[in-house]
This record gives C-alpha cells, structure tokens and sequence, in this order.
C-alpha cells in the first residue's frame, strides 16, 4: 500500500513539474521569511538588552535644582559636591553616587559649530553608567574639591 502511495505521488509530481516547481519555491520562501522574522526579532531584543545594560544596574537619578518649565525656573540649585559626598558616607544602602553639571551650550571648532549638551561628572558615573571613555580621562577626585 505505502509503495502504491509513493508511486502515484511520484507520477503526480512528474505530470505537474511546474506546479510542483512553485509549490517548493513558495515553502522555501516561507521558511526563509519564518528565519529573517526570528533572527531580526532577537536581534532586536538583544539590542535592548544592550542599551539597558548600559543604564547601569538598580539606576535611581535624583535631580534637585533649577528645572526650567516653559521658560520658567521652577527652583534653585541646591545640592552641593557635598551633599553627595555625604550620601557616600552616610548612607549604606547607596553604593555609589555620582554629581554632575548639565547644560547646553554653542561649540565652534574649524568653522564648523553645533548647539550641544555638556555634562561635567565625576569618575564614579563611569562606573555608574558602564561608559567606557573613548578618548581622554576622567579628573581625579582632588581637582574636583578644589574646583580646578
């Protein structure tokens, strides 16, 4: 009986090549679709995974200060180097913390100019953040409390 089958599905395939042609090339086009789906999916989450990896680790960012709404400043600058040093010192289940400065301002260089964002920090935020410094260094702690 299975010889039987296979013979009569040998003789239909023979009789309709073209049909049998298409019918292969539609299933290969769409196991190759099914595969590009699932590698640009993952693909995708990896480069998720990647950017929130990069964020650091249980991140909390507290921001006291000026916050400027609609062209008015909602409060003053009110923490200090200070205040984060003693954040350092005096709570325990912080276990690291990082000051930083952050404004925008015009950069010109070779006649060429942008409007960019400027971000003053101190090492710890590399380790914060898990940026690594792709040219130059961090300042040591020292010329930050001296403000050099």
């Amino acid at each position: 009986m299975l010889i039987f089958i296979l013979t009569s599905a040998w003789r239909a395939l023979g009789r309709h090549r073209l049909r049998a042609a298409l019918t292969m090339l539609g299933i290969a086009i769409g196991i190759a679709a099914v595969i590009a789906m699932v590698s640009l999916g993952q693909g995708a989450h990896q480069a998720v995974v990647n950017e929130l990896e990069s964020m650091g680790n249980n991140l909390l960012y507290v921001e006291a200060g000026n916050r400027v709404v609609q062209g008015v400043s909602t409060a003053r600058d009110s923490m200090t180097y200070e205040n984060v040093v003693a954040v350092r010192k005096d709570c325990p289940a912080v276990a690291m913390a990082s000051p930083h400065v952050n404004f925008r301002s015009q950069v010109i260089t070779d006649g060429r100019n942008w409007n960019t964002q400027i971000r003053g920090i101190d090492p710890e935020f590399q380790r914060i953040r898990n940026w690594p410094v792709v040219e130059g260094i961090f300042l040591p702690p020292s010329s930050m409390t001296s403000a050099a």
